[in-house]
C-alpha cells in the first residue's frame, strides 16, 4: 500500500471494469456503432455525401476551375491563414502560469501517444508525418514499440499505465490510459491523425446533435467508442486514488475527442 492508494492489481478488478462498463454505457448513453468493416464504409459512404452534397451547391465552371487552376489552393490557404489569424487576434490573453504549465505538461502525453513514429522523429513536420504513415501502413504497427515510446517520451514505468488500445480504425483512434503520481493525474491520451482510418473519422464531418448543440460526427462517435473503454478503468483508478484528477488530453483528432469525451461526462455529473 502506498499513499493516495495501491500500486497492484487485484483479480477483482476485472469483474468491477465489467460492472461499470454496464453501468457508464447506460448512464451516459453511449453506443458504439462502429465495428471495422461498417465503421469505415460508413465514413466513405459519408464522404461521398457529403462532396456531393457541395458540388451540387457549384456550377460546372467552378467545379472545372478548381481542378485545372493550380493558383486554387494556394489562394485558398492564405485566406484560410487570414482568417486564423484574425481569429487568434481576438483570442484573450493566457495568464495563469499554473494554468500554462499543466497545458504543458498534458501537451506532452498528447505527443507521446503517437507512439513509434513520434518517438523516431517521423512527425516532426508534414513531409516526414506523410512517410512515417506510408511506412506504418505497409509495414504495420507494433503495439509493444508504441507502447515502449509512450513509457519513454512521458518517463513513466509500466506500472504506470493503466490501460491501451493501440489498434486504431474508424472511428476507433488510438489512446492510453496512465497515472502520474507526481501531479496526482490520471490521464487519458487520445491520439490523432495518423492513419488512413482515422481520416476517414476526420472526414465524418456532418452535424451530430449533441448536448445544447452540435458536434463533428465522426468525432461524436469516436468519443463514444473512447468512452466505452475508458470509464471502466477510470472507475476503478478512482476508487483506488480517490484524490487524483482525471484529465483529459490530446491532439488534432485527440484534442477534439478529448474534448467531447469530457463534456460528456462533465455534462452526465452535473
Amino acid at each position: 500500500e502506498r499513499e493516495g492508494g495501491r500500486t497492484y492489481s487485484r483479480l477483482t478488478d476485472t469483474i468491477r471494469r465489467r460492472e461499470w462498463k454496464k453501468d457508464a454505457a447506460t448512464v451516459l448513453g453511449l453506443r458504439d456503432k462502429a465495428n471495422s468493416a461498417v465503421a469505415q464504409w460508413a465514413a466513405v459512404d459519408m464522404l461521398r455525401d457529403m462532396m456531393l452534397h457541395h458540388m451540387r451547391h457549384r456550377s460546372i465552371t467552378d467545379i472545372v476551375s478548381i481542378g485545372t487552376d493550380p493558383s486554387t489552393f494556394y489562394r485558398l490557404r492564405n485566406n484560410h491563414h487570414r482568417g486564423y489569424d484574425e481569429w487568434i487576434s481576438t483570442l484573450q490573453r493566457f495568464d495563469d502560469d499554473k494554468g500554462l504549465l499543466k497545458v504543458t505538461l498534458a501537451s506532452l502525453f498528447a505527443r507521446a501517444v503517437y507512439g513509434q513514429p513520434m518517438a523516431e522523429g517521423a512527425c516532426d513536420k508534414c513531409s516526414t508525418w506523410i512517410a512515417g504513415s506510408a511506412t506504418r501502413f505497409i509495414s504495420g504497427a507494433s503495439e509493444e514499440k508504441d507502447t515502449k515510446a509512450f513509457l519513454s517520451l512521458t518517463s513513466l514505468q509500466q506500472e504506470h499505465l493503466l490501460f491501451t488500445s493501440w489498434a486504431d480504425d474508424a472511428y476507433h483512434p488510438a489512446f492510453c490510459v496512465a497515472r502520474v503520481d507526481s501531479v496526482k493525474w490520471i490521464v487519458v491520451a487520445i491520439r490523432g491523425t495518423l492513419s488512413v482510418k482515422d481520416v476517414l473519422t476526420d472526414m465524418a464531418v456532418h452535424n451530430q446533435p449533441f448536448l445544447t448543440g452540435h458536434a463533428h460526427a465522426g468525432v461524436f462517435q469516436a468519443s463514444c467508442h473512447v468512452l466505452l473503454k475508458v470509464l471502466p478503468v477510470l472507475y476503478v483508478a478512482c476508487q483506488d486514488f480517490p484524490d487524483y484528477q482525471v484529465v483529459f488530453t490530446g491532439h488534432s483528432l485527440g484534442a477534439a475527442t478529448s474534448a467531447v469525451c469530457a463534456m460528456m461526462i462533465r455534462a452526465r455529473l452535473s
